[in-house]
């Protein structure tokens, strides 16, 4: 009888990406090279009958970006027809993982939490900084201080982040086709006592 073969595919879970780019320090969380790698990698194992049994695997990853060596770690996810899909579950430096935390179970306990709802609450350095190079900037054309603000940071939702502080402080800079608002003319809404 002949066995079955599978298409196998990666699904990045949220907290995979949440460990890349928040644990780590490393941002542009790269994707599409990991996906095209992983199932490279899985469809060599479907061919080697190695995957048969497999609800749990961890491979080493070369982020060669960032030169680092990473280890990401996959759960069996769902099976559609002849199709089957991978969870990356957790990412952490090859270095930081060994066999006594696995053993322990310590492993498990770290993949098995997810993130539910990522909170909304701004990071309070980009804010800090975005305040800072709006402080110390020359320019009085919105488009250029937004330009400035969003080149000073590599991550892009730092990017996404500097670019509504920056919004929110754009009373004091030029819109194409409006003038600018002297101090003395904006108006503050007053408390209800």
């Amino acid at each position: 009888m002949e066995r079955k073969m599978y298409i196998n595919k990666v699904i990045i879970t949220a907290e995979a990406e949440f460990d890349y780019i928040n644990e780590l320090q490393l941002c542009s969380f790269p994707k599409k090279d990991i996906k095209k790698e992983v199932e490279e990698y899985l469809s060599y194992m479907e061919l080697a009958s190695r995957l048969i049994e497999c609800r749990y695997f961890r491979i080493k990853y070369y982020d060669e970006k960032w030169d680092k060596m990473l280890m990401l770690f996959f759960y069996k996810g769902q099976t559609f027809s002849n199709m089957r899909m991978w969870k990356l579950s957790g990412v952490c430096y090859a270095e930081d993982w060994n066999e006594d935390l696995e053993e322990e179970g310590n492993i498990r306990s770290w993949l098995k939490n997810e993130i539910y709802d990522l909170p909304e609450e701004k990071d309070r350095i980009v804010i800090e900084r975005t305040n800072e190079i709006l402080k110390n900037t020359d320019k009085t054309i919105f488009d250029k201080v937004i330009e400035e603000v969003t080149n000073a940071f590599e991550c892009e939702r730092d990017k996404e982040v500097a670019k509504e502080v920056a919004f929110l402080q754009s009373a004091y800079f030029e819109f194409s086709g409006r003038g600018r608002i002297n101090k003395k003319d904006k108006c503050y809404r007053k408390g209800n006592n």
